[in-house]
């Protein structure tokens, strides 16, 4: 969320990473490798990660959940903790006097993913059971 608000980084720090004098937002993209670890086209615009999140992030949630993932879907899927990752060496890189020991970079990477293809089964109870299969064998 910060980096797309662009409050990363929110002041000229250096980066710890490479020792480079000032972290910007293009030097930490090319220093982390983002390009190569999102799976998309090094000259992406505006960068990598605002092109991945553009271009992945669903809007809305899928109605058939029977369908198939689409190349997309699985893009998203296979780097969606790649990101959570990327985004916190950002952040411990840009804020260098936090501590983040009791953080975990993939927290809750997979919440969104599984709101987007949430696949819940009809609750059936043992009486409405019964009766479907007292129905099934009188045919």
């Amino acid at each position: 969320m910060r980096w797309r608000m662009g409050w990363l980084p929110a002041r000229p720090v250096g980066c710890s990473r490479c020792e480079a004098e000032h972290a910007s937002r293009n030097h930490l993209v090319g220093c982390l490798d983002v390009a190569r670890r999102l799976g998309v086209p090094f000259d992406a615009e505006p960068n990598p990660i605002d092109y991945f999140l553009n271009k992945y992030l669903p809007v809305k949630k899928v109605k058939n959940i029977a369908k198939p993932l689409s190349p997309d879907e699985m893009h998203l899927y296979d780097h969606w903790h790649i990101l959570g990752d990327i985004l916190f060496e950002i952040e411990q890189i840009c804020l260098p006097d936090e501590d983040f020991t009791n953080r975990s970079a993939a927290s809750d990477s997979h919440k969104l993913l599984n709101w987007y293809r949430h696949r819940e089964r009809p609750r059936i109870t043992t009486s409405s059971y019964v009766r479907i299969l007292e129905a099934n064998s009188s045919r």
